[in-house]
């Protein structure tokens, strides 16, 4: 799905039960993978027609529209994953036409006392001038536009056809000329920092600012954006919600719980038959019966 980024995730992480109380660790038991995490290579498929695009089937967390969250980076002066620029510089993603979308890459000096990944951050000018106070390797993303603060997130390592995060809790996340390392979170627990939401990007889920903006976002509206609905919701196609348009706004259920869905719906899970991520196996949607 396409991934709209907007402000909101603040720098409070949120536990069920406690405002204030930091993340765990990750342990052998909680379901992770414990090697860099890599993303699915691109490969082209031998039985596509020549000219032709294949279409992926409509599922409940992918619905077949998926891009960077820039809209692509047009021209390069280094490269996000090489980090190929001057040792007391970094290759970072700017606006070169003055818009409010990154379009570019440059290199920038590192600050003389960087902030790390996860930390607080703040930019020079605007959010997409490119000139931050995050450590190498990453950039000040979710930018304040009246306080000029965010946080820094990790761009992803690897190549862009096969974009991996070294930090075990972390994945690639949006297209591969402009990759993220977001934090995996869990959906039915909704365990992100204020301002953020835990949505479907591709087939995990991963904390996300909530772009659903007020009076908006609830159970049955229309959505345009993976996170375009409230937290604890999911932009899904309206082939599996009644729906008046294309994606509409539907509730995460408790597979491992009695059903809480509302009218006709029926928690169903988010994953085809044989295709269930690891620990993420009471995961499911409220959905219509029969139509996944």
């Amino acid at each position: 799905m396409l991934l709209f980024i907007a402000g909101g995730c603040g720098d409070a992480l949120i536990e069920p039960g406690d405002d204030a109380s930091p993340r765990p660790e990750p342990s052998e038991d909680d379901g992770w993978d414990y090697e860099p995490t890599p993303a699915t290579p691109v490969e082209d498929d031998e039985d596509d027609e020549p000219g032709t695009d294949s279409e992926p089937e409509p599922s409940p967390i992918s619905s077949g529209f998926i891009t960077d969250p820039d809209g692509g980076i047009q021209s390069y002066e280094c490269s996000l994953y090489e980090q190929d620029c001057a040792p007391d510089e970094k290759c970072n993603v700017w606006a070169n036409d003055g818009g409010s979308s990154w379009n570019a890459t440059k290199c920038v000096a590192v600050d003389p006392d960087p902030d790390l990944v996860g930390e607080q951050c703040h930019v020079e000018g605007s959010g997409v001038s490119g000139i931050d106070s995050c450590e190498r390797g990453a950039f000040c993303w979710d930018v304040d536009p009246e306080e000029g603060l965010g946080m820094c997130v990790s761009f992803c390592q690897g190549t862009d056809n096969a974009p991996t995060c070294d930090n075990p809790r972390e994945y690639p996340a949006a297209g591969k000329e402009f990759c993220l390392c977001l934090e995996r979170c869990e959906p039915l627990l909704q365990d992100c920092p204020v301002g953020c939401g835990c949505y479907a990007t591709e087939d995990r889920f991963q904390c996300v600012p909530d772009a659903s903006g007020p009076d908006i976002g609830l159970f049955g509206d229309a959505c345009e954006f993976t996170n375009g609905c409230d937290p604890g919701l999911n932009c899904t196609n309206a082939e599996f919600v009644d729906c008046d348009s294309t994606n509409c706004c539907t509730s995460f259920c408790d597979l491992s719980m009695p059903d809480t869905c509302p009218n006709d719906y029926e928690c169903q899970s988010v994953y085809a038959e044989g295709e269930v991520v690891p620990g993420y196996e009471d995961v499911g949607l409220c959905m219509l019966p029969g139509s996944w």
